[in-house]
């Protein structure tokens, strides 16, 4: 059965309309829509570039031994870090991926990670649309958490990319995502939405 995406834009300017409308087509969707809570202070000691010890702001903090968090530090952000907690109920980090952690007492903010599993082949994505009302990240990884590509939205912006128009693609050929990590480095909660057109046939 074919399913029809509808894509609607138009740009104001000088007095003049810019408009655009499509429906790209696929035969199958992904479509999350996630309220990722607030992330929580703290301040980092850096060991290496990916571990180090972050002291939190709150004694009570929900994170526990093997969560894996984001430490988000301006837009830069290491995810799916490790948590092991020392005796003072700091965390303690180790591994992840994406950008170094930052110098000593740089603060931070840490959220849990949020994985959303799916499977698809980058080769058969139509259309893909990604919305946050908080600046964060859509992290797209294949198999074994490798990471393939990425794409950050801004607050209250919106993301597409559809084949056909000529726009490079933002992802890998011949790759299957098998999760998206979702996160944002608001001190106050976001929803984040992903939708994926995809073509099987």
């Amino acid at each position: 059965m074919s399913i029809l995406a509808r894509i609607q834009k138009t740009i104001t300017l000088g007095g003049e309309s810019f408009n655009q409308s499509s429906a790209p087509s696929g035969d199958g969707t992904i479509v999350q829509n996630i309220a990722l809570p607030a992330g929580l202070g703290g301040a980092i000691t850096k060991i290496t570039d990916d571990s180090g010890i972050v002291m939190m702001t709150r004694v009570n903090h929900p994170f526990v031994d093997g969560d894996k968090v984001d430490v988000w530090f301006g837009d830069y952000c290491r995810h799916a870090m490790s948590v092991s907690l020392d005796s003072n109920n700091d965390l303690e980090l180790t591994g992840g991926f994406g950008d170094a952690l930052p110098v000593s007492g740089t603060e931070v903010v840490v959220r849990e990670s949020y994985f959303c599993s799916v499977s698809v082949k980058t080769d058969d994505i139509r259309v893909l649309a990604l919305t946050t009302t908080g600046d964060g990240i859509f992290y797209f990884l294949g198999t074994g958490d490798t990471p393939l590509f990425l794409i950050k939205v801004n607050k209250n912006y919106a993301y597409d990319w559809q084949a056909g128009t000529g726009t490079a693609a933002p992802f890998p050929a011949g790759q299957t995502v098998a999760k998206v990590l979702i996160s944002h480095s608001e001190i106050i909660g976001a929803i984040m939405k992903f939708g994926i057109l995809c073509n099987n046939e």
